[in-house]
């Protein structure tokens, strides 16, 4: 499948198994929750710019607020409740004081993953997000350089870093940010292929 079919059929899968526990915009809500927890501890470490206590506050208090309405939960002071990913990102802009639109538009609305653009021209390498919708996209990524990691803020989408010819280059060394991949989509293709010559 291309990568957009994959990703969307993913959510939806996840979406599926929690349906018969669940109401649907309850089961949205659970997903849209891990989605947000992971990339918090993750590619929104560094848009946070803060440090690792605050952003372990900061995560919790937005889970707090989806499940319980309130970031002091205690027994007898809250109600069982449902909520929505657009309430959701609501307390994401609320605990974080940021908007994080653009990354909810992008992974949530939009079933194309974003992708990392690469060019080199002489000892300049220049990274930048290419997105559905052609939105804003601030997501930094890490490269690799060598034995040493650089950041890239990628405040506008875009990122360059200067890297001599000889160094050995990873951008994004440890697949933090969920992102297109060609290589994935070309070892399924091939995955698909072998399974059509078996039959």
């Amino acid at each position: 499948l291309p990568a957009e079919q994959s990703t969307a059929l993913t959510l939806e899968r996840l979406l599926d198994l929690l349906q018969p526990h669940l109401p649907r915009e309850v089961a949205h809500s659970h997903v849209l929750h891990a989605l947000w927890h992971n990339k918090l501890h993750t590619d929104l470490t560094l848009p946070l710019g803060l440090a690792s206590p605050i952003r372990t506050t900061a995560s919790a208090d937005v889970t707090r607020l989806a499940v319980y309405g309130r970031t002091d939960p205690r027994p007898g002071n809250f109600t069982p409740r449902y909520g929505s990913p657009k309430e959701y990102e609501g307390f994401v802009r609320q605990v974080t004081g940021k908007d994080y639109g653009w990354f909810f538009n992008v992974y949530l609305r939009q079933a194309a993953l974003p992708e990392i653009v690469e060019t080199r021209v002489g000892d300049r390498l220049t990274l930048t997000w290419k997105v559905p919708g052609g939105g804003p996209f601030p997501m930094p990524v890490e490269v690799q350089l060598g034995d040493r990691i650089e950041t890239l803020p990628m405040t506008d989408g875009t990122g360059t870093l200067t890297v001599p010819a000889d160094a050995h280059v990873v951008v994004d060394p440890w697949a933090k940010v969920l992102k297109r991949s060609v290589a994935i989509e070309q070892f399924r293709a091939w995955k698909a292929d072998q399974a059509a010559k078996k039959k």
